[in-house]
């Protein structure tokens, strides 16, 4: 019995963390680049006839508007919904806006996964406890835990970190013993 349990879970942790980086990366960016494209005007880079079966396959608005401005209505959002005390509503709406923008695209492709995953965990900390705290176990608690993954274990394999060798963690010499190292060093005694 405890054997199939044994194997199971080998075979779990055979899993490559490459895929599972690749699918945490787009499962985090999705909701805050939909986000942010809601927040400026621009025009769509990719065609309808690229999009629309997509979104009609996987249920995914896949757009991209290529950011020319902050909409009116994001500023009138951060200066009636979303109060921040610590900064006025258009330094707020902007900030907010290149976060949701750029750190979803670099979370996706990969690159400074790392940095843009600590941008959108600050920015998602604010959100919880200065402008929607009601939303923790609904969304926030769940995009914290994959930004964490993100941050603690990179983004994987398939990423231009990965190609470019950018931010490799190094490996941690093992941890010895001062006994043992001693005992490793004394010459051997013949007898």
């Amino acid at each position: 019995m405890f054997s199939i349990f044994g194997r199971l879970s080998a075979w779990l942790a055979s899993i490559p963390y490459a895929l599972v980086g690749l699918f945490v990366r787009f499962v985090v960016a999705y909701p805050f680049l939909i986000s942010g494209q809601g927040k400026v005007d621009g025009d769509n880079i990719l065609p309808e006839a690229v999009t629309r079966p997509l979104h009609d396959l996987l249920g995914l608005d896949l757009s991209y508007k290529l950011p020319t401005a902050v909409t009116q209505k994001t500023f009138d959002a951060f200066a009636n919904d979303f109060k921040l005390p610590i900064l006025p509503p258009s330094a707020a709406a902007y900030l907010a806006t290149f976060a949701e923008i750029v750190f979803p695209v670099l979370i996706l492709i990969g690159l400074m996964t790392r940095i843009s995953a600590l941008g959108l965990f600050l920015m998602v900390i604010v959100i919880q406890f200065l402008v929607v705290p009601g939303n923790w176990w609904t969304q926030h608690a769940y995009w914290l835990a994959l930004l964490l993954v993100l941050m603690s274990r990179g983004p994987g394999a398939i990423s231009l970190d990965a190609f470019f060798g950018l931010f490799r963690r190094k490996p941690r010499a093992a941890h010895v013993p001062a006994s043992a190292a001693s005992e490793s060093m004394a010459p051997a005694v013949k007898a």
